[in-house]
């Protein structure tokens, strides 16, 4: 990490290049759960939420979560830890939870850094994967630890851009076909 502090709420509405914006970019740890509830925990994240990213491996790319990091011993499952179903694959190393009632991802225990969890950011309370402007996507499907090591690598950039149009689905996809 860079060392960076991360600069707080962003006023006004929307995402912000760079920034997030809601309540749980302050300092302290966050708290989240899955979409039923049933899984609840608390996290200190391990650095701010621009270190946010996505990632191009088989379950990151199925799942399309945007994913913050907390040190092992910086999450707590609070309530549901009977609830949580383990998935491995590949090499076996990572270790993916989720929720066996509503089946949403909640974390993972990362391969590339077994002493992280990776947490699902939509699980994280006041917080929303459309808060973040723009989100590093890295190289999961050539991981690292597969071709001779080094650091992820940023392949590319998510980006999400509010309208304020408030245009039905339609009228949405007519005026893009126009452009």
């Amino acid at each position: 990490m860079s060392g960076e502090q991360d600069s707080g709420p962003v006023p006004g509405p929307g995402p912000v290049a760079g920034s997030v914006s809601g309540p749980a970019t302050g300092p302290g740890p966050v708290t989240g759960q899955c979409h039923c509830g049933g899984v609840r925990f608390t996290a200190q994240l391990a650095g701010p939420l621009s270190d946010a990213i996505r990632c191009t491996c088989s379950a990151c790319r199925m799942r399309g979560a945007v994913i913050l990091f907390a040190d092992t011993a910086g999450l707590t499952i609070t309530a549901g830890d009977d609830l949580l179903t383990e998935y491995r694959f590949n090499t076996g190393t990572a270790r993916h939870y989720f929720c066996s009632r509503c089946g949403v991802y909640t974390h993972h225990q990362r391969r590339f850094d077994p002493s992280q969890y990776a947490i699902n950011a939509a699980c994280i309370d006041g917080l929303s994967p459309f808060d973040f402007a723009e989100v590093p996507v890295v190289d999961g499907q050539r991981h690292p630890l597969d071709h001779g090591g080094g650091d992820l690598r940023v392949i590319g950039t998510l980006r999400y851009v509010p309208t304020d149009e408030g245009l039905g689905l339609r009228q949405h996809r007519d005026r893009r076909a126009g452009d």
